[in-house]
Order: C-alpha cells, then sequence, then structure tokens
C-alpha cells in the first residue's frame, strides 16, 4: 500500500517498508499536512474524532475514580466511628453503585502519622479491571456509575463484622435522608446536587450487599514482560461478602449458593459463637462477577430502573480550540463536527487534536501505529 498523499514525505524508503512503533511515532511527528485532504479521508479523521471523543471521556472517568479510590481522606467517606455520617458533598458518592466496599484497617498500611491510612491502590486497579472487563471493556460511566465506593474505616471505626454491618445501615439512612431533603431545601449545596440529580439514586443493592477487605494478600511476580497481572492480583486477593439483611426492593432474595463451592475459609474470631451472618469469603473476581451479576438480574426485573443513556457533561472532552462555546463538547458527532469545520477552515495542524488524528489515521492506512486510543494505564509496571 502506498503512502499516504495529504502528508509531504521526507522520506524516499520502499513503500514495504515497516517501521517500528518507535520509528513511526519519530516520523509521523514530523510530517506536515498537505492541504486540502479528500472527503474519504475527512470521513475517517471524523469517525477517529469520535472515536477520540470517548476515550477522552473514558480517561477522566479513570482519573476520577482512581482520586476517589487511591488518594487522600478529603475524597473518600471516612467511617470514625459506629454510625458514621454523610455530608451533602458526599451524597453523589452513593448514588449509582452497586454495593460498598469497606476497608478494614487491618487491610491498611501505615501512613505518615503512624496510624494505618494507605489503601493499595493495586486492590482499586484489579476491581476496575475486573468490572470493565465484565462489560468487554465498554462499561456504562454516566453519573458516577461504578461497582462501589470506597469506605474507609479509621482507627475509631468499627473491627467486627457485626459493627459494619450496623454502621452500613446508619449510612444508608443517613444517605436516603439527604437524597429526600435535596429535592426539597434550599441552599447552595442542595441547588448544586439538585442540578441533575433526578438522575441519581441510591439502589436496593446498595443496602443489601457490601465487600470487605480485611487483609492485604497481593503477592507481586512479574511474568516475563517485567509487569505485573492485574487478572493474578484479583484471584490472589480475597474479600468478604456480606448480606446486609436490608433486601427491600429487590426482586428476589440474594444467596450465596452458587459461591459455597468457590468460598474460602472466612478465618475471623469476630464471627466465632456469633449470631448467624451470611457471609462467605472469595478471590475478588469471583466478587465482583457475582455483584455485577445480581445487578443484571435487577436489571432484566426493573427495566425501568435504568435511566435513559445521556451523557454526563461532568466528564466530557475538553472543548476544540475554534469552538464559538462550550456546546461543541457534548457529544460525539458535534465535537467530532465541530472540529473539522474548525479544520477546514483554519487547518488540520492548528488544533493539536485534529493534528494528531488525520496522522492517525494515515498512520493506520499503511499498518503503523501513531497516537493511539489507549488510555494510560493505573501503573506503570500493572498489566491490565
Amino acid at each position: 500500500m502506498p503512502f499516504p498523499t495529504n502528508l509531504h514525505q521526507n522520506d524516499d524508503r520502499s513503500t514495504n517498508f515497516r517501521r517500528s512503533d518507535r520509528e513511526a511515532h519519530s516520523y509521523w511527528r514530523d510530517v506536515f499536512t498537505s492541504e486540502p485532504i479528500s472527503e474519504e479521508l475527512r470521513e475517517l479523521i471524523r469517525e477517529d474524532l469520535r472515536k477520540k471523543w470517548h476515550c477522552s471521556r473514558l480517561e477522566n472517568f479513570r482519573w476520577r475514580v482512581k482520586m476517589n479510590w487511591g488518594t487522600v481522606d478529603d475524597q473518600l467517606v471516612l467511617l470514625n466511628d459506629k454510625k458514621g455520617a454523610v455530608t451533602p458533598k458526599q451524597l453523589l458518592l452513593f448514588c449509582n453503585k452497586i454495593t460498598a466496599f469497606y476497608w478494614l484497617q487491618t487491610a491498611q498500611s501505615n501512613g505518615a502519622p503512624g496510624e494505618r491510612r494507605l489503601m493499595p491502590r493495586i486492590v482499586f486497579a484489579t476491581i476496575y479491571r475486573e468490572w470493565s472487563q465484565y462489560y468487554d471493556f465498554q462499561p456504562n460511566i454516566e453519573f458516577g456509575r461504578y461497582i462501589a465506593n470506597p469506605i474507609r474505616i479509621t482507627s475509631n471505626g468499627p473491627s467486627t463484622i457485626r459493627d459494619v454491618l450496623k454502621a452500613h445501615h446508619s449510612l444508608c439512612m443517613q444517605a436516603c435522608d439527604l437524597m429526600a431533603k435535596a429535592r426539597q431545601e434550599t441552599g447552595l449545596v442542595y441547588n448544586l446536587l439538585r442540578t441533575e440529580l433526578r438522575r441519581y439514586v441510591i439502589h436496593p443493592l446498595y443496602k443489601a450487599i457490601i465487600l470487605l477487605i480485611d487483609r492485604y494478600e497481593i503477592d507481586f511476580q512479574s511474568d516475563l514482560d517485567g509487569l505485573f497481572s492485574l487478572e493474578d492480583a484479583a484471584q490472589q486477593q480475597t474479600v468478604l461478602i456480606v448480606r446486609t439483611g436490608l433486601e427491600a426492593g429487590l426482586s428476589a432474595k440474594i444467596s450465596f449458593d452458587s459461591l459455597r463451592a468457590k468460598s474460602l475459609p472466612l478465618d475471623r474470631s469476630d464471627m466465632d459463637g456469633q449470631p448467624v451472618i451470611d457471609i462467605v469469603r472469595t478471590s475478588l473476581t469471583t466478587a465482583v462477577r457475582f455483584i455485577l451479576d445480581l445487578e443484571k438480574r435487577e436489571i432484566i426485573a426493573h427495566p425501568g430502573s435504568v435511566q435513559d443513556c445521556a451523557w454526563d457533561p461532568s466528564i466530557n472532552s475538553g472543548s476544540p480550540i475554534r469552538a464559538v462555546d462550550g456546546s461543541a463538547r457534548h457529544d460525539p458527532e458535534t465535537w467530532a463536527d465541530a472540529l473539522i469545520e474548525a479544520a477546514e477552515k483554519y487547518g488540520y495542524d492548528d488544533d493539536p487534536i485534529t493534528r494528531t488524528s488525520i496522522r492517525r489515521v494515515q498512520a493506520a492506512m499503511i499498518g503503523e501505529n501513531f497516537g493511539e486510543l489507549t488510555p494510560v494505564p493505573f501503573g506503570n509496571k500493572w498489566k491490565e
């Protein structure tokens, strides 16, 4: 296949020559765009820009979830006592999640003050990978949807399963009360929440089942490529799945029968001689899939519970440089059209997005890679 004709060439090598990725990057970075371009190429660029829009939003979402799960405490819900507290600013963290993920003190590592307060990010990364893979790496990321929100238990918080369940009941009641008030009361915080509040809900499953991590078990052993597999980490790490007893609104009761053969010893002294709590320990992989299967069951039973497919404006891609206003970023079609319109007027090299896009498209036409649309890895040595 010949080299593309819409870029000036500074290379007289055979058209059968295949560059390495490093050579291809250097080559396509330095070529200049020859305009006008053909209609066929323009449509390929338009399609590439639509993909870029989705990729950018996914990258924004991944960053947001990473900040929520793996940074300082002001991004988290903290459980400082046996009741907990939900502030209006934290309300949306409870919405559109399937379950809560409680980090017991025993699964945290020491922070600077000496208290156990650090939650290993690789656990978050494995959860994200399993959740994303369940949906063929195209999950619904709109309006805060995710498998769980993290709740870090401090040294003053509960340490037994029974006390965590009591705290979960309390947090759910507080969140539901705040949701009801947010639809009625005035004030800055409530007005901010109410903007898109109709798209947020505290699901019955969130009240009915929780995940707990009570020990960190991942053993870093890299593969031959020098990378550590998050899939392996999800098999190594175990979590506790617990029914809370709050199953109102579900299509059917939750049963752990399908998990019994895969379950592991509980190995918890606080469960000895206590009234029965329905709880199992499984690998993180098994737990995530079980929770997502439950969600699928509820969606099938209550199809009206799924919100419409509107795009969440808070995670949209940035506006094109030449766009007249911010509306161009609200959907992939408008965004791509605005970029093409600006590129036709000012040149495809005027905006870095179209500059990369035309090179990415034409590189692909001859089997080379440039500016690939792939998310930034959660860790340099982690293989998703």
